[in-house]
């Protein structure tokens, strides 16, 4: 945890300490799947561009959930995949995991891991030019934030309607997708400049 936490409050990451967790962690020890090192080596990776890597970290990840059973950890293991092969260009595999997220959740009847899993897949089909699938996960995901108190899924399901604006060329529908979010940008310097780079990707990555 201290490696993402450095690296998003913008003091970069120590590749040594990162490695030395990696090889200490235990495959089948019981721990959040948020916690666990692989897990954060692979959306380190991804944030830093390092695509191969880190749909790499989080498949080996994704097979340990489901070798151990875990499957209320699936969910999110296949949404952050969802958002490392889209990033990669892979949107089939992309949609897959997605789905997988969307259907897992469902399944268990999680109406917070569906808010979250639905916003991830807004992402994926705007970019797959499915703006009307896209357009529909992003109303149920934000009607699920707003009955969960899931606020971080406000971020992801607007990103991707954003991205639906641009794919059909309606700067307006963009407008009051990403609108509501620049606040987000505006926090206050003891915050660090990580979260306040984090806020406003929404707006420089589309």
């Amino acid at each position: 945890m201290v490696s993402i936490a450095d690296f998003l409050v913008g003091e970069g990451l120590d590749e040594d300490r990162l490695a030395e967790a990696l090889e200490l962690e235990d495959p089948f020890g019981h721990m959040a799947v948020a916690l666990r090192p692989s897990l954060i080596a692979g959306c380190i990776y991804l944030y830093q561009g390092r695509l191969e890597e880190s749909v790499r970290a989080l498949e080996g990840v994704r097979a340990g959930v489901i070798e151990r059973g875990e499957e209320g950890d699936l969910a999110f293991v296949a949404s952050c995949l969802a958002w490392a092969e889209c990033w990669h260009g892979r949107l089939d595999a992309a949609a897959r995991f997605a789905d997988e997220a969307l259907q897992t959740s469902e399944r268990l009847g999680s109406a917070s891991e569906t808010s979250l899993a639905l916003a991830h897949g807004v992402l994926v089909y705007a970019y797959r030019g499915e703006i009307d699938r896209a357009r529909e996960q992003a109303r149920r995901a934000l009607l699920l934030a707003t009955e969960t108190g899931m606020r971080n899924v406000n971020l992801w399901a607007r990103w991707g309607l954003g991205v639906a604006g641009l794919t059909v060329g309606d700067p307006v529908a963009v407008h009051d997708a990403l609108g509501p979010m620049v606040h987000l940008g505006r926090v206050p310097q003891w915050l660090g400049s990580g979260y306040r780079s984090m806020s406003m990707c929404i707006l420089v990555m589309i």
